[in-house]
């Protein structure tokens, strides 16, 4: 490969295309290098170590949430839309939801969709305080919902299965469970997440901006 032909897009992309492929486990310097068919020591010139790699691999997948504005006439609607879009995205790269898992949920790449966020919120009448509390409520839950659905898709099993025949078996012990979670069975997840995001939004409507 001559020189000038490797660039920082070239070499996020192909770390990309690794961790998709193969998962974190194969995340390297090393490996992207061979992938790119280059030698290690020249990635260094695009990518200052792993971490800034890792930086730019969620950075690319993430790109689209952190670069369009939130849609929707109000900021409940906008909010929404913002949690949905990155819903969206984590499911499009599932791939970079296990990173999640360590320190990388405070890599800028993580937190720039925060701050087209955060700019909404208190453009919206907000207290900046106010803001970032509901701004990083909004990133744990949509994290939170994310990571649960990617776990019940590794088992095949929705976790109210689980949970049912858990409660089934132990029937004795927890008799409304029971007899209630049949009814959670057939759920579908982008309902849950629907209304769990317009209860989120109602709660902050009442608690924080009844306070401004």
């Amino acid at each position: 490969m001559r020189r000038g032909e490797l660039t920082r897009d070239r070499v996020l992309a192909a770390a990309l295309g690794l961790l998709e492929s193969e998962g974190e486990g194969a995340l390297s310097m090393r490996r992207v290098a061979a992938q790119l068919g280059t030698a290690p020591m020249s990635l260094y010139r695009h990518v200052r170590d792993k971490s800034d790699l890792i930086d730019g691999v969620i950075a690319l997948a993430l790109g689209e949430v952190s670069s369009l504005p939130p849609q929707g006439a109000d900021w409940s609607e906008r909010s929404i839309a913002w949690m949905r879009g990155l819903r969206c995205e984590l499911n499009r790269h599932p791939s970079i939801v296990p990173l999640f898992r360590s320190n990388h949920l405070l890599l800028p790449s993580v937190l720039a969709p925060v701050e087209v966020l955060l700019s909404d919120l208190c453009a919206s009448g907000f207290e900046r305080s106010k803001a970032g509390r509901v701004a990083w409520e909004m990133l744990w839950f949509t994290t939170s919902f994310v990571l649960a659905e990617q776990r019940a898709q590794e088992s095949a099993q929705p976790a109210a299965f689980v949970a049912f025949a858990t409660a089934e078996t132990h029937a004795e012990e927890l008799p409304l469970l029971a007899k209630t979670l049949p009814d959670l069975l057939g759920l579908d997840g982008d309902d849950v997440f629907e209304s769990g995001s317009r209860h989120l939004v109602a709660g902050i409507r009442a608690e924080y901006l009844s306070r401004s």
